[in-house]
């Protein structure tokens, strides 16, 4: 004859499969969680890079009507506020030899400008951005 078994609970009985599975959750809720704000604050940084594109082709639209009015006028000297939509434009001054210095802004985003026209046929030389404001006032 078969002899009968029995079986005993122990107190700990499921314990470690209980916190397997707590520290499982755990580690794949902070991974949802990260995932979620990586994606969250990724939106931001394309909204500021739009903005800054936008103030860029702001800056570009004002240099060419920079070299538009000089070209029109050779004592133009600049000191000019251009608004957009969008933002506005300072065309801050006009240094020799034909150097133009423009800010543009548009939702705190800012290009500075530093433009080489010639005034005989107001065609852009060159061009460059640069960081900071350091030839004088610009100031609107």
């Amino acid at each position: 004859m078969k002899k009968a078994t029995s079986y005993k609970l122990q107190a700990n009985s499921g314990f470690i499969a209980l916190t397997t599975t707590i520290i499982l959750s755990m580690v794949i809720l902070t991974l949802v969680i990260a995932v979620g704000f990586s994606s969250f604050f990724g939106r931001f940084g394309i909204l500021d890079s739009e903005i800054n594109e936008r103030s860029s082709n702001l800056a570009e639209a004002c240099a060419e009507t920079a070299a538009l009015k000089l070209s029109q006028d050779a004592g133009y000297e600049g000191k000019e506020t251009i608004t957009v939509g969008y933002g506005s434009c300072f065309i801050c001054s006009i240094s020799s030899p034909n150097s133009v210095f423009i800010q543009a802004s548009t939702s705190n985003a800012y290009t500075n400008l530093e433009v080489e026209i010639d005034p005989t046929d107001g065609s852009i030389d060159s061009w460059e951005e640069i960081p900071t404001i350091s030839w004088g006032s610009c100031t609107t």
